[in-house]
């Protein structure tokens, strides 16, 4: 035993995964669960008691049905006011948009997408303090360009290339948005 406490990290992916390509009340997700209990029991069993076991989650899921899955591809109208690729999350999309462009693709996403997303400037997102306290760093404010698209629900935006296919349009179950059902994780000591 060491002489001081000590902490070890483990992260198990696989409920994750198979939320993600299953969907989240698949026998996948179920068998994915019922293991990783059987073996934290295991765990604490064989440490009797010498060490606390502490399980949390980093985000939750939701179901994604394909009506709520919306490409966007190469010549889409909105892609022609982009700077780059999207980034981001399929929940959470980045857009740096071309210099004069803001105003135009800002006006074509609330057309397009207005009552399924929020469309929030860097500026927006700094003051909501959504990526923690105190100001962005100039890091961070470029990596986030001019916009950041929050799903309002379970609608996902993904940015498909021509010929090609997002494999996470497909998916039954995603995450990265802010309803309680992502953002509300349990916490179990044991």
């Amino acid at each position: 035993m060491p002489s001081s406490p000590t902490y070890t990290y483990l992260y198990l992916p696989h409920v994750d995964g198979a939320a993600h390509e299953y969907g989240l009340r698949s026998p996948e997700v179920h068998g994915a669960v019922n293991s990783i209990d059987r073996e934290l029991a295991r765990c604490t069993e064989v440490l009797g008691g010498a060490a606390r076991v502490v399980l949390t989650s980093d985000h939750g899921h939701l179901e994604v049905p394909p009506e709520r899955r919306h490409p966007i591809r190469n010549n889409d109208a909105l892609s022609s006011s982009l700077a780059c690729l999207p980034s981001g999350d399929l929940r959470c999309a980045i857009f740096h948009v071309r210099p004069g462009e803001t105003e135009a693709f800002a006006q074509a996403f609330h057309v397009r997408f207005g009552e399924r997303f929020v469309l929030l400037t860097t500026a927006e997102v700094e003051e909501l303090r959504l990526l923690g306290p105190g100001p962005l760093s100039d890091e961070t404010r470029r990596r986030l360009g001019d916009f950041m698209a929050i799903s309002l629900g379970a609608d996902i935006l993904a940015y498909v290339t021509a010929g090609g296919d997002r494999h996470a349009l497909h998916q039954p179950s995603h995450h990265s948005g802010m309803s309680p059902e992502e953002v509300l994780i349990p916490l179990v000591l044991a």
